[in-house]
């Protein structure tokens, strides 16, 4: 499938989880997402790794992924914010070997390095304050976003 068709055929598939999985919520007393085998876990959380390889932005797949996992909305952001301090600090390694780190990159991460405490401060006003019904139909806006966002970007 040629780049642009797989890209928005990725975005399409974050969207029909992220409604479904918003729909579920709504019109059923669960606070929580319906969970995942282990076997369809892991095969969703290779394919997030394809995407990520191919997008760089495996997030939506895994996050709809670990979701699935029955965790605390404590524990849900604790891992994904350790994936993402592991895969972040792997492609900034190779963004200086492949020589891809510039001046200009140098002055984005500095300028965007202040906003990772505020995020953290807000998440955690956030978590404290939201129900976990509230937090998972957040995630699941989120994760609509990040699906429309690839349907826009591919057009």
């Amino acid at each position: 499938i040629p780049g642009p068709y797989a890209k928005y055929l990725f975005g399409i598939l974050i969207v029909i989880f992220a409604l479904r999985e918003s729909a579920r919520l709504l019109f059923t007393r669960d606070s929580a997402p319906a969970p995942m085998s282990d076997p369809v876990f892991r095969i969703t959380v290779f394919f997030a790794g394809i995407t990520h390889g191919m997008y760089a932005s495996g997030g939506p797949l895994l996050v709809y992924a670990v979701s699935k996992k029955e965790l605390t909305s404590a524990v849900f952001r604790s891992t994904l914010m350790a994936v993402w301090l592991v895969f972040n600090v792997v492609l900034i390694g190779v963004y200086f070997f492949r020589g891809n780190w510039t001046e200009k990159t140098t002055f984005t991460v500095l300028a965007l390095l202040p906003l990772i405490p505020a995020g953290i401060w807000v998440g955690e006003i956030l978590h404290h304050r939201i129900s976990v019904r509230g937090f998972w139909m957040l995630v699941q806006a989120v994760l609509l976003v990040s699906g429309i966002s690839f349907l826009i970007k591919t057009n």
